[in-house]
């Protein structure tokens, strides 16, 4: 299992720090517009900041985390298989869907 909320650099006060997670991001080469993500990330920060999520964090720390984890995936577009950290990931195929063509709604 993914571990989210590691790795977001935080600052002295706690805040966190939006140009060090970006250094970490642009170093996986994959920012197209660093000024445009640094912009979105400070007005999360300022639109957030007296909102917190169920386990403390800012709405601002989770979604860079959870932009982590997604930097860190890797998908073979001709297997489909899919890589997290380097590990393979792979779950057994669905021999059921629930609801799927038992039900209908309308």
């Amino acid at each position: 299992m993914v571990k989210v909320t590691e790795g977001i650099p935080l600052l002295p006060d706690g805040q966190v720090d939006i140009e060090q997670w970006l250094q970490s991001i642009v170093a996986k080469g994959y920012v197209q517009d660093q000024d445009l993500l640094r912009s979105a990330c400070q007005l999360c920060q300022i639109a957030g900041q007296d909102h917190a999520i169920e386990t403390g964090e800012s709405c601002l720390q989770h979604g860079l985390a959870i932009a982590n984890v997604l930097a860190d995936l890797e998908v073979d577009p001709e297997t489909y298989t899919v890589k997290a950290n380097g590990e393979l990931l792979a779950c057994e195929p669905l021999t059921e869907v629930p609801l799927a063509q038992g039900y209908f709604l309308f």
